[in-house]
């Protein structure tokens, strides 16, 4: 016979929770992105106003580079799904990199393993719930 899986409120209360975390970072990431893109563009137009060198436009490629990525965070966080794959929002929206979030020595507590991210689902002070810290 088998064994029916008992309900557990509270592990599904925090897997919802996670998911509400990894959503929150991840609409802050990308609104975050997209003011950086703004401030991108309006550097590369301030340096290109003056005579430009050979390490200037090695820069404004650089910056070019960077708001180029910035500008695949809003469309990143329309596939941003948390709910089917707890994904680590930083390294999805800027990075473009999948890497799954898993829980760590504490059960409220999530850690990426490629930027080292950690998502805490503790209860905290609603200032404080669901900021990403690192180390």
């Amino acid at each position: 016979m088998k064994r029916q899986a008992l309900f557990n409120p509270y592990k599904n209360s925090l897997k919802m929770k996670l998911h509400s975390v990894l959503w929150q970072n991840a609409a802050a990431l990308a609104s975050s992105q997209t003011v950086r893109r703004v401030e991108l563009y309006a550097e590369i137009g301030r340096r290109q106003a003056y005579e430009i060198t050979d390490q200037v436009a090695q820069e404004i490629a650089a910056m070019e580079a960077e708001a180029e990525n910035c500008r695949q965070a809003l469309p990143r966080f329309t596939t941003f799904r948390p709910d089917k794959d707890p994904t680590c929002p930083y390294c999805w929206i800027v990075k473009g990199e999948r890497s799954a979030v898993a829980i760590s020595s504490r059960p409220d507590l999530y850690r990426c393993p490629s930027c080292e991210g950690e998502y805490s689902v503790a209860p905290l002070p609603s200032v404080l719930a669901g900021q990403r810290t690192t180390s």
